[in-house]
């Protein structure tokens, strides 16, 4: 029995490693999305202060940029809301995976103390 506990303790302990590792890149997925979004931003910003001498504003060509990066901007918002559901079913997965560990652990102690 204790053989089996042990077993199944290291199972549920790659299952809480493997829940918490794709939360972790889901977070990061989620971080890289929020830095483009803010550079194209602050890009965006540092155009419309930039209007009167420059040459693209001048040309017309910076109408077209602005509807790329605002369409961009829409994009990446989606992707943002996108990778903020992951997260959150995610993280229910690691909080499951994580009691389900510490559960079978609690167990196991039971049991070790009861043969001693």
């Amino acid at each position: 029995m204790s053989d089996r506990i042990h077993k199944l303790g290291q199972l549920t302990k790659m299952v809480k490693d493997a829940e918490l590792a794709r939360l972790r890149e889901l977070q990061e997925s989620r971080h890289r999305v929020e830095t483009l979004r803010a550079k194209l931003r602050q890009a965006q910003s540092d155009a419309y202060a930039a209007v009167a001498f420059d040459p693209a504003h001048l040309t017309g060509a910076d109408l077209r940029w602005q509807g790329w990066a605002s369409a961009r901007l829409q994009d990446l918002s989606t992707e943002l809301a996108q990778a903020a559901a992951e997260a959150e079913t995610q993280k229910a997965r690691a909080r499951q995976a994580f009691g389900r560990d510490q559960a079978l652990s609690k167990l196991a102690a039971r049991l070790a103390q009861k043969k001693t």
